[in-house]
Formats: structure tokens, sequence, C-alpha cells
């Protein structure tokens, strides 16, 4: 309605210069109710695609990632203990070596076996373990605002993260760190269609990205 309601007004501008001035003038009128059609057709287009995109996609094309402040029509059953499978699950191998973790963290990252994750209307935390008992990594966060948590590849430092509810029913974390090896990461939690717990998690570091998808199944 309103790109009928704009080009009406611009062809109403071209009369008006054909009456007023020069062939000219007219054209130069033309002109412009051609690039106006152009950019309303390009914004409705690009609108179109972010809303149908999940957030990792969007990351991965390095797009600005803008989350829209609703609730999904049905909290996501996320809460309870996971437990990795590892057939279903990518290898971490590009993103380990993306961050330069060293050779102890490495193995403790390859031997994870699961996770626990407790989310309702406000809040979202979560808790990773592995075969190795020291390396846990453990985030809590108040949903849409912004915290700081501890670097998840243990070196010195901190990272700023924020958690949110998306639209179509997952919870995503943004989070991003300084040097040594500066980046910016995003993390989506989210059910398949056979009740399945899915992590995606895409790495940006040094202008190069790497990611995986991890599968679990839930503890009973």
């Amino acid at each position: 309605m309103l790109l009928a309601t704009l080009l009406l007004i611009a062809a109403a501008g071209v009369a008006a210069l054909r009456a007023q001035w020069d062939l000219a003038g007219a054209v130069a009128g033309a002109w412009l109710l051609v690039l106006l059609s152009q950019v309303l057709q390009r914004r409705t287009s690009s609108s179109s695609s972010s809303s149908s995109s999940s957030v990792v996609e969007l990351v991965e094309a390095d797009a600005q990632v803008e989350l829209v402040d609703a609730e999904p029509a049905k909290l996501p059953d996320l809460s309870g203990t996971w437990i990795k499978d590892n057939a279903a699950s990518d290898s971490m191998e590009a993103a380990v070596a993306l961050v330069h973790l060293n050779g102890i963290t490495r193995t403790a990252v390859r031997l994870i076996k699961g996770m626990k994750l407790s989310l309702d209307d406000s809040h979202f935390a979560f808790g990773v373990f592995s075969v190795i008992s020291w390396f846990k990594i453990t985030e809590r966060y108040v949903l849409g605002q912004p915290c700081q948590h501890r670097r998840r590849d243990l070196r010195r430092g901190r990272s700023t993260n924020v958690a949110r509810l998306t639209p179509w029913g997952s919870v995503v974390i943004e989070y991003e760190w300084g040097a040594p090896h500066a980046g910016r990461g995003v993390d989506e939690f989210k059910l398949d269609e056979e009740g399945r717990l899915v992590l995606e998690c895409k790495l940006m570091v040094g202008g190069q990205t790497a990611g995986y998808r991890h599968v679990y199944n839930r503890k009973h």
C-alpha cells in the first residue's frame, strides 16, 4: 500500500514537471520515479529475507544480528540434562583450532559429555560437563540483559554476552571477547522434530569463520 501511494505521488510530480518545465525536467522526474521504485523493492526483499533466516545463518553471512524482542508462541522445553550424541554431532576441530585452544583444554572440549539447561520466562542457564571432571563451563543469564562471563577458552579475561528468546522458539546467545585471539560468536539452542536438543555454534576470529552442530538426547 505504501509503495502504491509513493508511486502515485511521484507520478504526479512528473506530470507537474511536464506542465511547468521543459522536456529535460520531465525526464529527470521519471528517473527519480524509477530509482524510488528500486529502493523500495530492495528494502522489501531484504526485510522478508531477514525474517525467515535463523540467527546462525545471519552470522555466517557476516550480517548484523538483530533479534525481535517478541516471545515465541510457546516456551521451548529445553530444561533438563542432555547427553551428547557423538555419532550425530559434528567435529569441533575447526572451531578449537580457530580459537587456538591449548592441548589440555582441547582434549577436554573433545570429550564433552553433555549439558544441563534451565529456562523460564526471564532466565536461561546452561552448564557443560566433560569426561574430564575439572572442565566445566557454567553461564547464567537474565534474558535480554548483557552480562560478562569467563572466557570459554579458559584464558584470562571476560566475554560480553547476551541471551534472548527468539520468535521461532529457540534461545540464542551472542558473545564477544578481546585479545588474545579476539572474536565473536553465536550459539542457538533449539529442539528438532524428534525432540532432541540441537546446538548450532558459529565463531568468527581474525576474519575467519568456523562452526559446528551438536545433537543431544534428553536424560530420563
